[in-house]
């Protein structure tokens, strides 16, 4: 940007290329306003535990854990992940005739900013299957049932990655895949939460 600042322009480009600066300067700093009002909010009581719950999945952020809680404030009624994952619009199309049914993409009739946030937290599965630091300071602290499911989130998540583009299917169809294993782990959690209980799936 400092760069661009220091370019020689004609007077008129000048005007309106420091317009532009101005502009996404004021954005930029619009949005790191917004960033720390956010990090602040999570550290509410409504939302601290269940925010510190989800951050412990890889690809989890505060803002990203965040803005699920806010788009999916009780996931007691969701009675299954399957259900959560239809509402977010990561089940397979399906097309039925007679006794054929043919299974193709994913729907995208959900929640597209939760489906959004999850294929980029599955991004985070296709790197080497290690528990770095940052990782391991944001799991300090909570409840072995957590942990634990948040550690086999890994493994399996990495695993369903690796298995799908190893037999040649595409990396976007593999990450969806993972999306839809991880939303089935971040479903338990929040049962956990509410119920003092690890719940496995069915």
């Amino acid at each position: 940007m400092n760069f661009i600042g220091m370019l020689e322009l004609p007077h008129h480009d000048r005007l309106m290329l420091n317009r532009l600066i101005s502009h996404y300067n004021y954005q930029n700093s619009l949005i790191n306003e917004l960033s720390t009002d956010i990090e602040r909010l999570s550290r509410d009581e409504r939302y601290k535990d269940r925010c510190d719950y989800l951050c412990a999945f890889k690809g989890i952020s505060t803002i990203s854990a965040m803005t699920i809680l806010t788009h999916v404030p009780d996931f007691r009624a969701f009675p299954h992940p399957s259900k959560l994952m239809s509402y977010i619009g990561l089940t397979s199309m399906e097309y039925s005739s007679g006794e054929s049914i043919n299974k193709s993409g994913i729907t995208k009739q959900g929640n597209y900013l939760l489906r959004k946030i999850m294929i980029l937290a599955a991004q985070h599965y296709q790197k080497a299957d290690r528990t770095g630091i940052h990782m391991i300071q944001k799991r300090e602290g909570l409840p072995s049932s957590i942990v634990s499911l948040a550690q086999r989130a890994d493994r399996r998540c990495r695993n369903k990655y690796y298995h799908l583009t190893s037999r040649g299917k595409h990396s976007n169809i593999a990450k969806t895949a993972v999306a839809r294993e991880l939303i089935g782990f971040i479903w338990e959690a929040m049962i956990t939460y509410y119920q003092g209980e690890v719940c496995t799936p069915v």
